[in-house]
Formats: C-alpha cells, sequence, structure tokens
C-alpha cells in the first residue's frame, strides 16, 4: 500500500499525458474534448497538492509535470488555435508574454546550469484563467476574456522575469 500511495501523484500525471490524445483526436470544444479538457485540468490541480499532502515530492515528479503541462498546452493550442480570431494587438501582446516566457527559460538555464518553470502565484492564476477561459472560445464574449486574461498573463511573465533576473 506504501509502494502505491508514493505513485498516485505520478500516475495522475501520467494520465494527464494520456487524455491529451483523445483530446488531440476529438473536435475541438466537442463534448469529447471538453470532458479531456477538463480531467486533464482537474489533474494538474490535484496531482502536486497530493504529492505534497502525501509527502511523496519528488524532481522526477516536478519534471514529470512539467513535461505533462507542456503536452497538455500544445494539444490544446493546436486544437483550438484555428477557432481564434483576435486582432492584430493581441496577437502581438501575446506574442511579447511568449518571448518573456522563452526568455526567462533561457536565462535560467544560463544562471542555474538547468531550465526552470517557476510555479508563481500569478502564474497559477494566469494559467487558470486561461484554462477557464478557453471552455469560452466559441462565445461572444470571448475577445473579452481574452484582453483580462492577457492582462493577467503580462503580469505573471513580467514577475517571473524579475524573478529569474534576481536570481
Amino acid at each position: 500500500m506504501v509502494m502505491i500511495k508514493t505513485h498516485i501523484p505520478n500516475i495522475i500525471t501520467a494520465l494527464r499525458i494520456a487524455l491529451c490524445v483523445p483530446m488531440f483526436l476529438a473536435e475541438a470544444i466537442s463534448p469529447l474534448f471538453v470532458a479531456c479538457y477538463l480531467f486533464a485540468g482537474l489533474s494538474d490541480m490535484i496531482d502536486g497538492f497530493l504529492a505534497r499532502k502525501l509527502g511523496v515530492t519528488s524532481e522526477f515528479g516536478a519534471r514529470l509535470d512539467s513535461v505533462a503541462d507542456f503536452i497538455f498546452v500544445i494539444t490544446a493550442f493546436i486544437k483550438i488555435f484555428p477557432l481564434l480570431n483576435f486582432l492584430l494587438w493581441i496577437w502581438l501582446i501575446i506574442i511579447m508574454i511568449a518571448v518573456m516566457k522563452i526568455v526567462s527559460l533561457i536565462v535560467s538555464k544560463f544562471r542555474n546550469g538547468k531550465v526552470v518553470f517557476l510555479h508563481t502565484k500569478a502564474n497559477k492564476i494566469a494559467g487558470l484563467l486561461l484554462f477557464i477561459g478557453m471552455l469560452f472560445v466559441k462565445t461572444a464574449c470571448f475577445q473579452y476574456i481574452v484582453v483580462g486574461i492577457i492582462a493577467v498573463a503580462m503580469v505573471a511573465a513580467v514577475d517571473e522575469m524579475v524573478m529569474v533576473l534576481k536570481s
């Protein structure tokens, strides 16, 4: 029983990766897509919490979580991207946020000898808003939701960059 307990968070994280397969194969925002999207997102919220609660955090688990997050985000992006119809200025801000995130990763690699994904409160809030916001991609108010999300994401990116530059 103790052996199973130590692996539960990593199994939940691995399930997030597995859920990306049917999510990728499903039509964007279809019931199957939304179900996989929601379960994958929930798994991201509980795996780390369970690892800390059970006292089984590990470097492997943290890396697996980052890989699962990356696969989930890329899968969701590939499926949802064709539905996005943003004004140019929104795209430019999104690109600026992405560049800031990439620069932070590169700087962390040179400063710390490894790529560090910071799980700041601002990043978590931005991620949660992005996660929920994408469910509204086919609604009339989506453009307004996106403006709020990118405002928070910009704050998170600046916060992360400042933290990386100070380290």
